[in-house]
């Protein structure tokens, strides 16, 4: 049984994947044991959208409705949350045996001394001997695609394991649980290709506990359709479809795992509530977006994936919904390597995201990012923030990205919380305007460094914008180091920041724009250029007195 769900409080949030039996699989029913315990991972994060780490008291519980209901069964686990991910065996504390599993349950779940999340999550009959099924309830067949069987057939007559040996040319539709569709041992391909026009290959209406294994799938319309169900994909390739490689949407479960989507319409594409877990697969050379997640969907990609040469944008977010994307390579995709948009959130880190055709990660339309120790090389623009949103970066590289590092505007915000560089971008390294800031938090431990970035004014505050920086080493790039314009303010604490240009000012401050410097006696920022003034500003531009007689200044008006 797998599921993925969202789930949270008032403080804190969680995805998560439950898998009864863990490592058995469907085919193995008649012939398990009655599993002891139900193996639970998930993702966990704070109100705040950064993935939690530590030890944490987490209480599972299990219950007969939704909401309300009787609790049948409750254990405690403390447990270590590396990064957000975390695992655990329910049933290790306090045994599940006592429960038959020939109803529903819902599992609640608890963090430290929070309230259960919403909602519950439900969980059907096990598909193991948990469920009591035995040898003559599960009816295992071969179906020879070549002589003219038929899948559904099959379906209808009552199998619940499938082998398929060759290429099927049909529209299968699966409505019951406990379903498995492999391929057969021999040389393949095996599969499900159809001719037919306008439709799906492989459909699964309200199906639990389907399974898809070692299969190839081709569509006219989409590969796989998943509707109210909850489907596990593995070692298959979904090709060719002309719609959708695989979608799942009304509250719907995928979970991908070692498979390969290649050359559909649209690679996956999660909505109506649907989510996917993405694990070690590959989604490529898709005609229009590789992974398109919308209306309220939640997907976590994780563990060497890779989402590469896509028409347009290799992730796209809207629809306030929520991308989980951790240790990835996100490349070569003709637009935007992640776009986050419709009041949608994205948290990325550990993750490669290289050579998009436009930019590498965009965030616009009220939504916001977290961004940590990723590679955000060679795109045309690194990390774009537009329209009232907000991304926040640690750890993370910027490289070689021709036309800037960070932009951000129309009143967007960035919070620079130190580890974060920036070179050899090829316009401004951070450029802010109409309205938005840039901010690092009174507790910050590391700078944040701008260095060889070829353009003046490496970090550009301009159009009513305003920064402010405590840690910053902006040096030795090619122009100007902060510039700061068109009545916008920069506020600078104490000698955390070093700005120190060679061909160029270290400071520009121009067009009614204001520079505030804010520290204690002997902790004086360092502000100089080896060749001319060290601060230059234009008429009625202004600059604060505590800083006199430290660096030289030229025409600036002092408060």
């Amino acid at each position: 049984m797998l599921g993925m769900y969202s789930w949270q409080n008032n403080g804190l949030k969680l995805a998560a994947t439950a898998v009864l039996a863990s490592s058995i699989s469907i085919a193995g029913i008649a012939h398990a044991e009655i599993p002891q315990t139900l193996s639970y991972q998930g993702f966990l994060v704070g109100s705040d959208s950064k993935p939690l780490t530590g030890p944490h008291n987490i209480e599972f519980c299990l219950y007969d409705a939704i909401t309300a209901g009787n609790q049948l069964w409750c254990e405690t686990q403390n447990l270590t949350v590396d990064t957000g991910s975390f695992s655990a065996e329910l049933g290790s504390v306090e045994i599940l045996a006592p429960l038959p599993f020939n109803i529903a349950y819902y599992l609640g779940v608890a963090v430290d001394a929070d309230a259960e999340m919403s909602p519950r999550q439900v969980l059907s009959a096990a598909p193991y001997a948990m469920s009591a099924r035995t040898l003559d309830t599960t009816m295992a067949v071969d179906i020879e695609c070549d002589t003219g069987d038929s899948i559904n057939e099959a379906l209808q007559a009552g199998a619940s394991i499938i082998t398929i040996i060759g290429i099927c040319d049909e529209v299968v539709r699966v409505e019951r649980d406990d379903i498995v569709l492999q391929g057969g041992a021999g040389l393949g391909p095996h599969g499900i290709v159809s001719t037919t026009p306008n439709m799906d290959a492989l459909v699964f209406d309200g199906a639990v506990r389907a399974e898809v294994t070692n299969l190839t799938i081709t569509g006219t319309n989409r590969g796989i359709g998943i509707i109210q169900s909850s489907v596990w994909v593995r070692d298959t390739t979904v090709k060719n479809s002309g719609g959708v490689g695989i979608e799942s949407r009304w509250n719907s479960n995928l979970w991908l795992e070692n498979s390969t989507i290649n050359n559909n319409g649209r690679g996956l594409r999660s909505s109506k509530s649907g989510a996917i877990y993405v694990n070690n697969s590959v989604v490529t050379a898709n005609a229009n977006r590789g992974i398109d997640i919308n209306q309220g969907s939640v997907v976590l990609i994780e563990n060497g994936s890779l989402i590469s040469g896509n028409t347009s944008h290799g992730i796209k977010v809207n629809g306030n919904s929520h991308l989980y994307l951790a240790g990835s390579t996100v490349e070569n995709n003709t637009a935007r390597g992640v776009s986050v948009s419709g009041s949608s959130k994205a948290d990325i880190e550990n993750t490669s995201i290289l050579t998009n055709g436009d930019v590498g990660v965009s965030v616009y339309g009220s939504s916001s990012a977290w961004l940590s120790n990723n590679q955000i090389n060679s795109n045309a623009t690194g990390v774009s923030v537009s329209q009232s949103s907000n991304a926040q970066f640690s750890g993370n590289t910027l490289n070689n990205n021709t036309d800037g590092g960070v932009n951000a505007g129309s009143s967007s915000s960035l919070d620079f919380e130190g580890g974060n560089t920036l070179s050899n971008n090829g316009a401004n390294a951070v450029w802010l305007g109409r309205n938005s800031s840039i901010t690092q938090p009174a507790s910050i431990g590391t700078a944040d460094t701008l260095i060889g970035n070829a353009t003046d004014c490496v970090m550009a505050i301009t159009e009513n914008s305003s920064a402010r920086l405590r840690m910053f080493n902006i040096s030795g790039n090619g122009g100007g180091g902060l510039c700061v314009a068109q009545s916008s303010v920069a506020r600078i604490y104490g000698s955390g920041v070093t700005i120190s240009e060679t061909t160029a000012n270290a400071m520009r401050i121009s067009s009614l724009s204001y520079v505030r410097f804010s520290f204690d006696p002997g902790d004086i920022p360092t502000i100089n250029s080896s060749e001319i003034d060290d601060i230059w500003c234009s008429t009625a531009s202004r600059i604060s007195t505590t800083l006199v007689g430290t660096s030289t200044f030229n025409n600036c008006a002092v408060d």
